[in-house]
């Protein structure tokens, strides 16, 4: 269905795609009916087309029809302009909003410094909502630094072992992690248990960081 109603059938034997209105009536939406083929349609209506026992379909979020053409091997997208699906609900970006942040120092309130005088902007709510390390870390502290700011070192921890472990902290994964070199892999699997982490702990070592 269509955001109007309007019902989708892939008609495998006929080789094309029919539309059913809410008056009950048939018509052809792409495709050449009774004309097996391969081709795309240079017209607006779709007519041209030739598909080979078309069966699932769905309507995406544009109006458009995404057809599994079964004897061709394809994904056919048809550009047929319908209304979207009511209730279509966007994929969530909640990760990669929360990635924006790292090495951001916009907002942050905690800053990491590593090897090499290196400086990684953090978020102290972010790093006790998933750490509870980090709670006890900064529920005992009596001040904070200047203008709000906590300066955290960690003496010898490299920036791309601890951006790896804030990676995970903002967003729970690790893109990349099998092609992490394994120094970097290690050296982040100690963070994880100091830092109480036993979820990127566990993906550490499904990536063979332990063997």
């Amino acid at each position: 269905l269509d955001g109007n109603g309007i019902i989708l059938v892939a008609d495998t034997v006929n080789h094309c795609i029919r539309q059913i209105s809410d008056e009950c009536e048939v018509t052809t939406l792409a495709g050449t009916p009774q004309h097996e083929g391969f081709a795309d349609s240079d017209e607006s209506t779709g007519l041209g087309a030739l598909f080979s026992h078309p069966s699932t379909l769905i309507v995406d979020n544009t109006g458009a029809v995404i057809v599994a053409d079964t004897y061709n091997h394809a994904i056919r997208h048809v550009d047929a302009r319908l209304t979207a699906p009511k209730g279509y609900i966007p994929p969530s970006s909640h990760s990669s909003d929360l990635l924006v942040l790292i090495s951001n120092p916009a907002y942050a309130d905690v800053t990491f410094s590593v090897a090499d005088h290196s400086q990684i902007p953090a978020h102290c709510n972010i790093l006790c909502a998933r750490s509870n390390y980090f709670r006890e870390f900064f529920g005992a502290m009596e001040g904070r630094g200047a203008g709000g700011k906590t300066l955290v070192s960690l003496g010898e921890t490299s920036a791309a072992a601890m951006l790896l472990i804030l990676e995970y902290i903002y967003s729970d994964t690790v893109k990349n992690l099998t092609s992490t070199s394994r120094e970097i892999q290690h050296e982040a699997m100690q963070l994880a248990f100091k830092f109480e982490l036993p979820r990127l702990s566990a993906m550490l070592n499904a990536a063979g960081v332990l063997q």
